[in-house]
């Protein structure tokens, strides 16, 4: 049987696994916490910044980005909820090469054909 949890202390939990100021993955390890977002409607929100990534969009030159995590609710707990998964879901991209970079092959279509590593072209857009 599956036991989902969504309850605060399961939230703080996996907040706690999350940071730290060593292996921390919002910059700082510092977060921001919001209750007020008037003139809408309120609800709670939490910003933080993700700290040490870089993408390199443009090849030669890395413009200082800063990459923004944050979760939205009408409750803390939601608020926290969203804010976890959208730091894991960034987090899981960060250090998805380091996980499949021993799968990668660079080589030319004929090399990949020869060994069947690849299916013909007149497949690719179907």
């Amino acid at each position: 049987m599956i036991n989902i949890k969504n309850n605060l202390e399961y939230n703080l939990l996996r907040q706690r696994i999350l940071g730290g100021a060593i292996t921390g993955i919002w910059k700082k390890d510092t977060f921001f916490i919001g209750e007020s977002s008037y003139p809408v409607m309120n609800y709670n929100y939490i910003t933080a910044n993700f700290t040490n990534f870089e993408k390199f969009a443009f090849p030669g030159y890395v413009p200082p980005i800063n990459y923004h995590l944050s979760g939205y609710g009408l409750s803390y707990n939601k608020a926290l909820s969203a804010f976890l998964g959208e730091s894991t879901e960034r987090y899981s991209f960060s250090v998805l090469y380091q996980n499949i970079k021993h799968n990668i092959i660079y080589s030319d279509y004929r090399f990949l054909w020869a060994m069947c590593l690849c299916t013909a072209f007149r497949y690719a857009s179907v």
